[in-house]
């Protein structure tokens, strides 16, 4: 429940529940940042400790989340 409008820097670090560099993975599991604009999307993205972070945060439990997600995720496809 994030605040919208103008909001103060410590309305928004209150409802971030993550905060990280986003990596990307290839097929054979070589891990390194996300290619340039034009290039090939790659195959997964990680992001380190996402499903601790939403565990520990206020999005977890009754009304919110009942399943942690994993912190790497496949690409399916993509849209333009």
């Amino acid at each position: 429940k994030c605040p919208t409008g103008d909001v103060t820097g410590e309305e928004l670090a209150a409802c971030t529940v993550w905060e990280g560099v986003i990596y990307s993975a290839d097929e054979k599991g070589s891990v390194g940042l996300l290619p340039a604009e034009g290039a090939d999307a790659p195959k997964s993205l990680v992001f380190p400790d996402l499903g601790p972070s939403l565990q520990m945060s206020a999005a977890y439990g009754p009304g919110g989340f009942s399943k942690m997600p994993w912190d790497v995720f496949a690409l399916k496809g993509c849209q333009e």
